[in-house]
């Protein structure tokens, strides 16, 4: 997802990882550092940003929420719910 109000960005990566997904204009690559914050851009398209990204953000494009990282982000079936990613209670236990 890209466009006049969104960053070039990459997919969340399913490996547990939490890196920056930001890609620069002139960039083949995105960041990769280390992601602070999970961005949701729309309802169900989200990415990870480190703080120098969030700020970039903050300035430059519009999103609908953020918080800071946490273990949920990228854990499968987690949802963006009261401002925090988490697993709906019972499905961490059926995997």
């Amino acid at each position: 997802m890209t466009g006049p109000i969104t960053p070039r960005l990459t997919p969340i990566p399913v490996d547990g990882t939490t890196p920056c997904g930001r890609v620069a204009p002139d960039a083949a690559r995105p960041c990769a550092e280390p992601a602070r914050w999970h961005i949701q851009w729309l309802p169900g398209h989200g990415s990870f940003a480190c703080a120098a990204h969030m700020a970039e953000a903050r300035r430059l494009f519009a999103y609908v929420d953020r918080h800071q990282v946490g273990p949920d982000c990228n854990m499968p079936g987690a949802l963006w719910s009261a401002g925090r990613c988490a697993v709906p209670r019972g499905q961490a236990r059926a995997a």
